[in-house]
């Protein structure tokens, strides 16, 4: 299933014009990452995808939520760079970063100018956040606040409400039916090294898809 949604990201997300039937090329990383590039020159932009097999159906069976926090957190810290650094780096080369995840996947994305002055900066910082994020402890409990935050609020919405019962009653005791946010019990006991072990496992190159398009 989730090759199926890397055609997609291949096909839909990076290709504004599908009909023209531009060419994908494609190749294996020696640490097993899966490589697509389609050329496109029509813009000075470069846009690369990572996508994980890193999905909230991933999550250990007693901590759902863990996926969600990890995704979330790649950019809150990494190599002696704090969240403020991260984002003023970014800022300073023109470059965009952002990830989530959903039941099936991690997705992290930069969106940067090609010039290499710009480029390569970009590049190196986003490859940085990939393999040593920090994960720190003090950013950990100001998101975990924030999703807890964000259960509140689904607990008063009638539509959050519907769609997760649905889930539920669809997937049963399969992992989709757990919401990628997790639950409030999980979330409290979700600890820097849970989101540490969820990264060494799973954030790995046989474990990715990469998707680029100048």
């Amino acid at each position: 299933f989730l090759q199926a949604w890397i055609l997609v990201l291949c096909f839909v997300a990076f290709i504004p014009q599908a009909e023209a039937g531009p060419k994908i090329q494609h190749w294996t990383l020696e640490n097993g990452a899966r490589v697509y590039f389609v050329e496109s020159r029509e813009l000075p932009m470069l846009q690369v995808r990572v996508v994980f097999d890193a999905g909230s159906s991933r999550d250990p069976a007693d901590k759902a939520g863990v996926a969600n926090l990890a995704a979330t957190m790649l950019d809150e810290g990494t190599d002696g760079l704090s969240t403020d650094d991260i984002a003023g780096r970014f800022e300073g080369v023109g470059a965009e970063f952002s990830a989530g995840v959903d039941r099936d996947m991690a997705g992290v994305n930069l969106r940067s100018l090609s010039d290499s002055a710009l480029l390569d900066p970009a590049l190196d910082l986003f490859a940085q956040i990939l393999a040593k994020p920090a994960f720190p402890a003090e950013n950990l409990e100001r998101l975990r606040a924030q999703s807890l935050v964000m259960l509140q609020k689904d607990a008063q919405s009638p539509g959050a409400i519907a769609e997760k019962a649905f889930y539920r009653e669809l997937y049963g005791a399969h992992p989709y039916a757990s919401d990628p946010l997790g639950d409030e019990k999980s979330l409290k006991s979700i600890t820097r090294e849970d989101l540490l072990a969820f990264h060494q496992r799973h954030y790995v190159g046989a474990n990715a898809w990469v998707v680029i398009k100048p």
